[in-house]
């Protein structure tokens, strides 16, 4: 898993703000950028968010996704 930066209305949904990623306001380049450097720059940080991100990554996997469906629609 990477740690993700995206906007409030894009990745609201899977990123959890400072825990597997960022997210930022729609067009902000300092707090674009600022988020990207804290990443470069904190590697203890980054770690943490690689492992969240690899846990929603599990959580919400192809195969995990379309077992859910089946349940739902076959049962």
């Amino acid at each position: 898993g990477l740690p993700c930066i995206s906007t409030y209305s894009a990745g609201g949904m899977l990123i959890e703000n400072g825990i597997n990623g960022f997210l930022v306001k729609p067009n902000q380049p300092e707090e674009l950028s600022k988020y990207i450097n804290e990443l470069i720059s904190n590697k203890a940080l980054n770690i943490s968010m690689r492992k969240e991100a690899l846990y929603v990554n599990e959580k919400y996997s192809f195969e995990k996704i379309i077992k859910q469906w089946e349940r739902l629609l076959y049962s």
